[in-house]
């Protein structure tokens, strides 16, 4: 549950209390989704879905030029240099040239 004292005051909310004198709302509700969902909606929002790089779950992407390099593409996708730590992926699909996954 949660106590909204911003929504009452911008809708221009009020309630007269027994002494006829008028008192500004708050209203009590649940929110469906909690502060860090929120957050993560108005971040997706802003930035049409193209995560900071800090943030991104995939930091690169590596695309081998053709088939025979897929092998060599997912094994340097696992390389970690020293203290570092990104998150990239090999993209191997069963695409055999590289302009057709640039199209």
């Amino acid at each position: 549950l949660q106590l909204d004292f911003q929504l009452p005051q911008r809708f221009g909310l009020k309630y007269v209390d027994e002494h006829d004198h008028s008192q500004r709302a708050v209203i009590i509700h649940r929110a469906i989704l909690g502060s860090v969902e929120r957050m993560h909606a108005i971040l997706i929002e802003h930035t049409q879905g193209k995560w900071p790089f800090w943030l991104s779950p995939r930091q690169a992407v590596i695309s081998p030029v053709a088939t025979p390099f897929a092998k060599y593409a997912q094994a340097i996708s696992g390389y970690q240099g020293e203290g570092e730590t990104f998150y990239v992926d090999a993209d191997v699909s069963a695409r055999d040239r590289l302009d057709k996954m640039i199209r």
